[in-house]
C-alpha cells in the first residue's frame, strides 16, 4: 500500500445496498492519471482519468462486478457514480443516488482537525 499521504480513500458512499463495501478502497494520482486499489492494496484498474468507467471485483465477493465512473477529480479528490451488478438501481451507468467521494492529502487531515476542534 502506498504511503497514506499518497492515497485518496473512498470516504463517502451514497445509495445504500452494497455501497459501503467500497469504503477504504482508494485511488492514487500520478502523472495526471489515477490507479484504483481495493482496501487490501490490490490494484484493480490503472491509467484512469476523469470520464473513465471501469469494472472490477472485490476479493470478498468474487461473483459481484462493480462499475465505477470518475465524474471529477484532482490530486486530492475523486467523485463519481457506482453500480454493482445487474440488480443495482445504478446498472445503467450511474444515478445521482449511487455516488462516491474519495478524499486524501491535507484536505482529510484538515477536516478531521476541524471536526475535533484541533
Amino acid at each position: 500500500m502506498p504511503d497514506n499521504s499518497d492515497t485518496i480513500p473512498i470516504q463517502i458512499v451514497n445509495g445504500g445496498g452494497d455501497g459501503p463495501d467500497l469504503m477504504e478502497c482508494y485511488f492514487t494520482y500520478q502523472d495526471n492519471t489515477y490507479t484504483f486499489y481495493d482496501k487490501d492494496g490490490t490494484e484493480k484498474a490503472s491509467n484512469l482519468t476523469v470520464g473513465s468507467t471501469f469494472s472490477f471485483t472485490l476479493d470478498e465477493y468474487p461473483d459481484l462486478t462493480w462499475t465505477l465512473t470518475i465524474s471529477s477529480g484532482s490530486a486530492t479528490e475523486v467523485t463519481g457514480s457506482w453500480s454493482d451488478g445487474p440488480n443495482s438501481t445504478n446498472s445503467a451507468g450511474g444515478s445521482e443516488d449511487q455516488t462516491y467521494t474519495a478524499q486524501g492529502g491535507t484536505i482529510v487531515e484538515e477536516a478531521a482537525a476541524s471536526a475535533t476542534g484541533q
